[in-house]
């Protein structure tokens, strides 16, 4: 993998900075397209969870809206920042950004885009009322002015280095307060946004269908049609693909992906991404509020077999809380070898001499998190620890995690920014406990202290300092077991092209079309 730095931190070097882009970051490459009456069909391990981008903390909800929704700022295919709904930006100052917006937009019911919407649209986003979950992604935005229909100005409390690479998250997806504001609750299942498809139907745990949206901005979709259909079985999703009933596969389990390579007519895409796939444990509870058994499991837990055996080497071992596609990912930080003899010297030293029981959570939308579990029995059981396996649907998953219920869990986390920010106030700072991200209830005041000032150093250097002593803390106090830094894998049909797969994991496809 390569270190990727997203555009937003190169644009705070500068006190006044200037940004007018026009490229859009679809592909580009001209293709024969078979009618617009195709319809895409993706296959997907698990449902989405809300359509509303404002009160979701998960990717698969997120790959879904992310094409009924625009933000102001996207992603390209390399994590740069480029525009979307804002066609330029201009730092005035620490504080005060203005923000350019494109012109004849309307949402698929026609309502107009303006600087009015976005202002109320981020108003509903940081309201009390909503309890958006990623809410704290905008917490430096003291106001929002519309100055005129096309400019929007952001006030900041202080100077706040993640905000353009914040504005790409799909929290910052723009939309139509009204509607939102007269569907209440229910607005989760009827979306309206901006972007090139809206929703069609949501039969849950089936399926859902979006078709074209025909006020979109940008050029037509050539596709009529997406379906996502929820396949929970990673054989069956690739058997609907060998015999085209669906077009594409995300949730490619690495034993099979050799095998794809050489089947007629399906290819492989991957690009390394920008998450992470960990062993999480709740810090404040039971043996696992000792440092020592956490340092103990970690040890215990032979990581480089694991990514060789079970992932067959189509993901790195994670050397840390961030993969080097992330900027402030630390390079070069100790690591936890395979050593059970250490590991049963360590949970004696801690009071666990003769081990313990435990319950380790997995969410059935991934089935090589089941086969991590099933190991992780073996290897710990050989230093007393017995572990007993737990799995969820995706939904409860979420909900047991943000609760505290989960003794150990495996889930992955996917950076949707390309900055450090995303994966350190998330994960680690203690204020996110039970607010849909810090799963691990970690705590330590000096991380917290880090993070903050990462948060509002203008300079990258320094933000970098401060990631990497927050990073030698976890690592030194076991805050979580850090497995695997992803790679973003896709099964295809031949056929299939112009999908925008981008490193935050979300399936982009305003440019997607279908050859006959």
């Amino acid at each position: 993998m390569h270190t990727h730095r997203p555009a937003a931190l190169l644009a705070l070097v500068a006190t006044t900075i200037s940004v007018t882009l026009r490229q859009h970051p679809a592909a580009t490459e001209a293709v024969t397209t078979a009618a617009p009456t195709a319809t895409l069909t993706i296959a997907e391990p698990g449902d989405v969870v809300k359509l509303d981008p404002q009160s979701v903390s998960d990717i698969p909800s997120a790959n879904v809206f992310l094409n009924i929704y625009d933000t102001l700022v996207t992603q390209n295919a390399q994590g740069d920042l480029v525009p979307d709904l804002a066609t330029s930006w201009r730092q005035v100052n620490g504080t005060t950004w203005i923000f350019t917006l494109r012109h004849g937009v309307r949402f698929s019911n026609g309502d107009p885009f303006n600087a009015t919407v976005v202002k109320g649209s981020f108003a509903r986003l940081l309201s009390p009322a909503t309890a958006s979950p990623r809410a704290s992604l905008f917490k430096a935005v003291s106001r929002i002015t519309a100055l005129g229909s096309d400019r929007v100005e952001f006030t900041l409390t202080r100077p706040f280095a993640p905000l353009l690479a914040n504005l790409s998250n799909y929290a910052g997806a723009i939309t139509d307060p009204a509607v939102a504001t007269a569907e209440g609750t229910a607005f989760s299942r009827q979306p309206v946004g901006t972007g090139p498809f809206k929703l069609l139907s949501w039969q849950p745990d089936n399926k859902l269908t979006l078709v074209r949206n025909t006020r979109y901005w940008g050029p037509a979709p050539q596709v009529a049609r997406v379906v996502y259909q929820v396949v929970p079985d990673p054989s069956t999703r690739l058997s609907l693909l060998e015999s085209n009933q669906v077009q594409v596969v995300q949730g490619v389990p690495p034993a099979q992906m050799s095998s794809l390579g050489h089947i007629p007519g399906i290819a492989l895409a991957t690009i390394p991404g920008f998450g992470l796939e960990y062993i999480g444990f709740n810090d404040q509870t039971g043996p696992f509020r000792n440092v020592a058994v956490r340092q103990a499991l970690t040890y215990a837990t032979d990581r480089a077999s694991i990514i060789h055996n079970i992932y067959r080497d189509t993901a790195a071992l994670a050397r840390g809380p961030m993969p080097p596609t992330v900027f402030g990912a630390a390079t070069h930080l100790p690591q936890y070898s395979y050593n059970p003899a250490l590991a049963r010297q360590l949970l004696k030293k801690a009071g666990y001499p003769n081990g313990f029981s435990t319950t380790m959570y997995v969410p059935t939308i991934n089935a090589t998190w089941l086969q991590v579990a099933q190991t992780l029995q073996s290897e710990w059981a050989a230093v007393g620890v017995k572990l007993s396996i737990q799995n969820l649907e995706w939904a409860t998953f979420l909900q047991y995690i943000d609760q505290g219920k989960t003794p150990v869990f495996i889930v992955g986390w996917s950076n949707m920014t390309g900055d450090g920010d995303y994966n350190q106030y998330y994960l680690f700072d203690s204020h996110t406990i039970k607010k849909g991200s810090n799963d691990d209830f970690y705590s330590d005041p000096q991380v917290d202290r880090l993070v903050e000032a990462a948060r509002v150093a203008t300079d990258p250097a320094t933000r970098r300092a401060d990631y990497l002593q927050a990073q030698q803390i976890e690592v030194a106090q076991a805050a979580a077991i850090f497995l695997a830094f992803n790679q973003n894998t896709i099964a295809e049909r031949h056929n299939v092209h112009g999908i925008l797969q981008a490193r935050n994991s979300v399936l982009y496809l305003r440019s997607a079309s279908m050859t006959s």
